[in-house]
């Protein structure tokens, strides 16, 4: 519910301005600043990495969502941080039936930007 909407949307808030300081690193030819700015996004990646721990418990100590979660990312195509995202967005998918949920889900297209690729965004 309202705990994984809060950590949902603060790991999104992360992924932000962790894209934002790779843009600029691209950009950096001073050393000092290309050094700043890649511990910045180390620092970034590893409370993301801590984030999404977080979000794991929070998931597996609410066995409704646990279930849906667990739905979710068993239909191709789905992340988890996807299923993360969707959890967040709509609590209310716990009270729909698992079609219900997997035809929700598999209607929700996800950006896929691992590192430098970026490729359009997946139903």
């Amino acid at each position: 519910g309202e705990r994984l909407q809060s950590l949902a949307g603060h790991r999104d808030q992360l992924v932000a301005m962790r894209a934002t300081l790779k843009k600029q690193l691209a950009e950096a030819f001073e050393a000092i600043v290309i050094t700043s700015l890649k511990d910045l996004i180390a620092g970034l990646d590893a409370r993301i990495k801590a984030l999404e721990g977080q979000i794991a418990e929070v998931i597996r100590q609410a066995e409704d969502t646990a279930r849906d979660y667990t739905l979710m990312v068993s239909v191709p195509g789905v992340s988890k941080v996807g299923a993360f995202s969707l959890l967040a967005l709509l609590p209310e998918l716990g009270q729909r039936s698992p079609k219900a949920i997997a035809a929700l889900v598999g209607l929700a297209p996800f950006d896929n930007k691992s590192g430098k690729l970026n490729r359009r965004s997946q139903i």
